[in-house]
């Protein structure tokens, strides 16, 4: 990908066209190009952020010079805030931030995440010893949404795992998996999808009675969502457009009451077309609020979606041994455990802060640290 310019257009004063050594062509509006300035006085390296006022300018402002030096785009505009101000982008970021469908296409394809259910991801607990065995104990869980540790110490715990990551996910349950820890049902399912900010990454640690009863599902649910839309779009656009209620309520003397109900569509997608969430648990699901005419589309749509999730193809089974740890991504694996002990141990992390640590991670060890789409609404 060069970053020389062969050409730059400056015609109708309101776009830059760049035309690039390589033959590719970038085509910029006067807006991004003024409010993306990597000059002093409007962007902070140490932050990344830009603290320029865009409210303070007009509507219509337009370019009136632009030109190729040392490597940069230097720009002046008709309208400016600040005196005698000459903006500045270097040209291999502007290339980087092209916005052709080609570049967004490529940049959103590559941060896809693959499902392979004839490979286990896993790695040695004395493998993540270290920012280095750290990195790549995160690159696992981003790029297959799960990973196995084996060979974990009896007197460590996924708190202590976790404590290298980030700061834990705190809901007003326990952290043992009691009750309700082993699914009801044979479906795969999500945990607290009432939540409006789910619960992203888990960290499990299983206690078993019976090792040979006792397994983990794991499901890729964005890998279910592009395979529902490319076999039956009509459903695909029904479970992205018609929401679902998703409640957990109890009034009971046994412990805090609590109330939980929230509105939102099994399916979403971004500006780009892309599947960034899905929310599932059928065990969870409360009344429909929808209007009578999508009802029938809906179920349609449910039932079509949950018979491909329980396709083996989209499924993988494991068996935790003694001394293993699973920490899965609960946002995109939605899971079934079974025959599970009461006290097996659970730990949430945000999956936001998983992603965090793993690309600052890169940067320091001067490894290439692609940020995976996790299911948190965004391709990026």
């Amino acid at each position: 990908m060069s970053s020389e310019v062969e050409n730059l257009d400056l015609k109708d004063k309101e776009h830059i066209t760049i035309t690039w050594k390589d033959g590719h062509t970038s085509k910029y509006h006067v807006k991004w190009i003024r409010f993306h300035c990597r000059c002093e006085k409007c962007f902070r390296s140490f932050s990344g952020m830009y603290p320029l006022d865009t409210m303070k300018f007009p509507d219509d402002f337009y370019f009136k010079s632009a030109n190729v030096a040392d490597n940069e785009l230097h720009f002046t505009t008709d309208y400016e805030i600040f005196e005698n101000h000459c903006g500045r982008i270097p040209l291999d970021w502007l290339r980087v931030f092209c916005s052709c469908n080609q570049c967004f296409e490529k940049l959103t394809s590559e941060r896809e995440s693959k499902f392979d259910n004839s490979v286990t991801s896993s790695i040695s607990y004395n493998d993540i010893s270290g920012e280095n065995g750290l990195f790549n104990l995160l690159g696992r869980i981003l790029n297959s949404g799960f990973c196995l540790i084996h060979d974990v110490p009896n007197d460590d715990t996924p708190g202590q795992i976790s404590d290298r990551i980030g700061p834990k996910f705190y809901t007003l349950f326990s952290e043992t998996f009691g009750k309700n820890g082993n699914q009801i049902g044979d479906g795969p399912f999500q945990d607290y999808p009432f939540y409006e900010v789910v619960p992203g990454v888990q960290i499990i640690y299983p206690k078993r009675t019976d090792e040979k009863k006792s397994f983990t599902l794991l499901t890729d649910l964005l890998n279910a969502a592009e395979i529902l839309r490319r076999e039956s779009p009509d459903h695909f656009d029904s479970l992205v457009r018609i929401p679902a209620t998703f409640q957990y309520k109890k009034r009971t003397e046994s412990c805090e009451p609590f109330w939980f109900e929230i509105q939102k569509p099994h399916i979403e997608i971004d500006y780009f077309g892309k599947v960034v969430a899905v929310h599932w648990n059928p065990t969870m699901e409360g009344k429909l609020r929808i209007h009578q005419k999508d009802v029938m589309a809906y179920c349609k749509a449910h039932n079509a979606f949950d018979r491909i999730l329980k396709q083996k193809s989209c499924q993988i089974s494991l068996q935790l041994r003694e001394g293993t740890m699973l920490i899965f991504n609960n946002k995109r694996m939605a899971h079934n455990h079974k025959g599970y002990d009461e006290s097996s141990i659970k730990t949430l992390l945000h999956a936001d802060d998983v992603k965090s640590k793993y690309v600052v991670l890169g940067h320091k060890l001067g490894k290439t640290a692609i940020p995976m789409k996790i299911g948190n609404r965004s391709s990026f």
